[in-house]
């Protein structure tokens, strides 16, 4: 099924996705599921006009420039969504339980950017990569991976009350709505409850570290408290025949939360996309 979203949406997705133009400073910083670094590159990121009608891109690995790549495309591709500021959600639009698979999501509060690319192969979660970058000639937000321990599960308690806005394949309109996300520690136990529209979503993990587990569902999830804010929620293994959703958060400032959904049906199909923005009421 193709994504349709209103004519204004559709029409100027590519507007959208300009506003990542510039030079982005930052790192690439791989995670194991457990959370433990692999390795940490430093790079800068170009996102340049190439000849009035499409964008060049241009990734330097400042350490290790063999590894340069650069390229250059005139669309937005069909497996990716652009919102009013630049944030972005990519990935594959079908999935199953033996997929080599990646979701890419971007999130803006300018001049930083931050990005996570959580990547499957055979279908279990292999690595998450990190990526805080800072435009150039801009100081970076203070929270950036540089500076400080991961994300606690103590900085996310409270109530938080947002605005959302949903890209569903099944509904040729994004919807907007009001969120509210309370969440609590009990224990050793994290516990959230989602409220929108009429529905009302509870879920608890267990709190092991940086890592929470969230295995009272048919999918168990795992996210990732990572520096500079960050989080990334997504299952350890793509599961069949139940929906599931890969989430990247950051908390941008103490009251300031934003949060990036790529979900998916019970068949594996890319259903909805969903930009959360919320403040600590």
């Amino acid at each position: 099924m193709t994504l349709t979203p209103t004519a204004n949406y559709c029409d100027r997705q590519w507007d959208f996705f300009q506003k990542n133009l510039g030079e982005w400073h930052g790192s690439f910083v791989k995670y194991a599921p457990d959370g433990s670094l692999i390795d940490e590159l430093p790079t800068m990121v170009t996102v340049t006009p190439a000849d009035g009608q499409s964008v060049q891109i241009a990734v330097d690995y400042l350490t290790d420039r063999e590894r340069n790549v650069t390229w250059t495309f005139g669309s937005v591709p069909g497996d990716m969504l652009c919102f009013e500021n630049g944030e972005f959600s990519r990935g594959d639009k079908w999935v199953h339980g033996l997929s080599n698979a990646g979701f890419e999501q971007g999130l803006i509060h300018p001049p930083s950017r931050l990005r996570a690319v959580q990547v499957y192969k055979a279908g279990e979660l292999e690595k998450v990569v990190l990526i805080h970058e800072s435009l150039s000639n801009h100081e970076a937000l203070p929270n950036s991976p540089e500076q400080g321990p991961p994300l606690t599960p103590q900085e996310l308690v409270g109530v938080w009350a947002g605005e959302a806005i949903s890209w569903s394949v099944r509904v040729p309109e994004p919807s907007r709505y009001s969120t509210r996300l309370q969440v609590d520690i009990s224990g050793n136990q994290l516990i959230q409850q989602l409220s929108f529209g009429d529905r009302t979503l509870s879920s608890s993990a267990t709190i092991n570290g940086a890592v929470l587990q969230f295995n009272n569902s048919p999918v168990p999830m795992q996210m990732l408290l990572l520096p500079g804010g960050a989080s990334s929620n997504c299952p350890l293994k793509i599961p069949t025949g139940h929906p599931f959703v890969a989430e990247l958060g950051w908390l941008i400032s103490t009251n300031l939360r934003q949060r990036m959904i790529r979900s998916y049906d019970k068949s594996g199909n890319w259903e909805s996309t969903t930009l959360v923005k919320e403040r600590r009421a």
